[in-house]
């Protein structure tokens, strides 16, 4: 498991993950590789990877920022 890197290879990829985000459909590992640092800032995403939220504030965070 990695983060994804922002390469410019697949336009669109990011958006068919955003809408498996936002539809709720993805496990939390999924979400914590979203380009989670890129997307929600180092301190929520140590939180994150801390384990230390429950998942519908991983979700409402990633979708209000999104």
């Amino acid at each position: 498991m990695h983060l994804n890197q922002h390469t410019g290879d697949e336009p669109g990829s990011d958006d068919k993950k955003l809408e498996k985000v936002k539809s709720q459909k993805c496990t939390v590992d999924e979400l914590l590789t979203f380009d989670s640092k890129l997307l929600i800032g180092s301190e929520t995403f140590t939180k994150f990877t801390q384990r230390k939220c429950e998942l519908g504030e991983v979700l409402s965070t990633l979708i209000e920022l999104a």
